[in-house]
């Protein structure tokens, strides 16, 4: 439950006053709940070395929790600011110091991905700890307590968990925030850059494009006939290959206006063997100087989609799978599934695999993978990939087995009678 503090937010909104007194008193926490806490410290100490070592035990057998205690040193540093953690609540010193101390905990979680329930789940063991610890002291003296004596004791650590719980919380659901509202400026702040750049590339680099596409005609019509060899369909390849390029500017361009309109506005069938072909001239030369070779399936279906985000998404899919594929020869296979009413496309690589307790994350904003620190990117491309197909009415996700590669598939609906 404790994460390394020193990572917490430095831009949150920190520095205002808790009304502790507040919270004291909604919980009823007062100084006979402090005298009693103090009064178990030195039996909590006690225990505290093997709690926590439980406790670790206890996380480390969930993938999302394992994925971060790797390390044995910053496993240490966690058990030992754990400890210093569980024995502050039973100094009972409810100040502003004791509040910040908390935020941070909260800020630290939010800040790392940690899901809430974990640190709640946190909680809930310190409590379990608790009362098993007073419920065993008890029986073990010579005078055993009775249910009426225990009852304070009980109620004094509930109270003071519950505070801890409020405390971190709002920190935590505070970062969340500030968080999402970094995500959303960035995503309309985007999408404004995007429409100007578009407008902008649609004359600065179409224009030099005519030019190439006009010399390549001309050279066709005045010495087609004196060419030696393959030359003058090397020519036409060349020149068919901008006016393509012609073509992608025209579609981002109307992809950015199309960005605010709702789904029904704009989707259609699409052939989905179309847009897959037409994404692959533009990456056949970049997979082949990775030695990747790229297999498409011979059918793939019509779906109900827009075919210019449709074909970004596959686009950034398949560009992520080129860059981070880490064998030779690398191999992505591109293929289909029906499953009732959808049409599910695949993209599979035979790359390193992403971690189970990661799946759920990459496509949360800024969210990238330890293994892929080093590599260039803004950890935006699958965020952005799940938002444009969402926007269409679809799903995507990703399944993967690490060392063996992952699958990343879209689901839309199907065309009735599709194949």
């Amino acid at each position: 439950m404790e994460q390394d503090r020193q990572d917490s937010s430095k831009g949150s909104d920190s520095s205002g006053e808790i009304d502790l007194e507040q919270r004291l008193k909604y919980l009823l926490l007062g100084e006979e709940d402090a005298r009693i806490l103090r009064g178990l410290k030195a039996s909590f100490e006690e225990i505290s070395d093997d709690f926590i070592n439980g406790f670790y035990d206890h996380l480390k057998s969930f993938p999302e929790a394992n994925g971060f205690l790797q390390d044995p040193d910053l496993v240490k540093n966690l058990k030992k600011m754990q400890k210093k953690h569980l024995l502050s609540m039973f100094n009972a010193k409810w100040d502003q110091a004791y509040a910040k101390d908390r935020e941070k905990v909260g800020y630290s979680h939010s800040s790392r991905g940690v899901d809430s329930h974990l640190v709640l789940g946190g909680f809930y063991q310190y409590a379990r700890m608790g009362i098993a610890e007073i419920l065993a002291s008890s029986s073990d003296s010579n005078n055993a307590e009775s249910a009426e004596s225990l009852y304070p004791k009980i109620n004094a650590l509930l109270k003071v968990i519950f505070l801890d719980i409020g405390l971190t919380l709002d920190a935590y659901f505070k970062q969340s925030t500030v968080d999402l509202e970094k995500a959303l400026e960035m995503l309309w702040r985007s999408n404004a850059e995007l429409k100007q750049f578009a407008q902008l590339a649609s004359h600065d680099l179409k224009t030099p494009l005519a030019t190439v596409s006009n010399i390549c005609e001309e050279i066709l019509d005045e010495y087609q006939d004196i060419m030696p060899g393959d030359t003058a369909e090397l020519i036409s390849v060349a020149q068919k290959t901008v006016l393509n390029m012609s073509t992608v500017i025209n579609e981002l361009l109307s992809a950015t206006s199309d960005l605010s309109m709702m789904p029904d506005d704009f989707v259609e069938p699409v052939q989905s063997q179309k847009v897959v072909e037409s994404v692959l001239e533009r990456l056949t030369t970049r997979a082949g100087q990775r030695e990747i070779t790229i297999s498409v399936a011979e059918k793939l279906p019509t779906l109900i989609a827009h075919e210019v985000l449709l074909k970004e998404v596959l686009y950034n899919l398949l560009t992520n799978a080129i860059k981070y594929i880490d064998k030779k020869p690398g191999h992505i296979e591109v293929f289909s599934e029906i499953r009732d009413r959808e049409g599910i496309l695949i993209v599979q690589d035979n790359g390193p695999g992403i971690p189970h307790e990661d799946l759920k994350q990459i496509f949360s904003p800024f969210k990238r993978l330890n293994q892929h620190q080093k590599i260039p990117g803004s950890g935006l491309g699958l965020y952005y990939s799940k938002y444009l197909i969402e926007k269409q009415g679809g799903r995507i996700w990703a399944e993967s087995k690490p060392g063996k590669g992952s699958q990343f598939l879209i689901a839309l609906p199907l065309v009735v009678n599709s194949t």
